[in-house]
């Protein structure tokens, strides 16, 4: 895989789940399934069901604009889900 490029991605993601509430603002509404496979040296252990079909949430999707990078399904602890949490983010003009 070439170190500049596109990022690889599969299928189109209809929205980010709803437990992700501080989305970064520079994103628009188009989300990719990331490729993991075609990424080198990534050893990961959530997001391995991005092969099986669009409509699993065990998979990162990426926003076209911002280029921000959600896992869809959250992470459980102590029975509460918790997705990305970005920091501060500015709107960029």
């Amino acid at each position: 895989m070439p170190k500049t490029g596109t990022i690889p991605t599969l299928t189109a993601y209809t929205s980010l789940p709803e437990g992700i509430t501080k989305a970064n603002p520079n994103d628009n509404s188009n989300y990719y399934v990331i490729d993991l496979k075609k990424l080198e040296n990534l050893t990961l252990n959530y997001g391995k069901n991005y092969q099986s079909s669009s409509s699993s949430n065990d998979v990162y999707i990426i926003n076209e604009q911002s280029h921000n990078i959600y896992y869809a399904k959250g992470i459980t602890l102590d029975n509460k889900i918790y997705y990305t949490t970005p920091g501060t983010y500015q709107v960029v003009n």
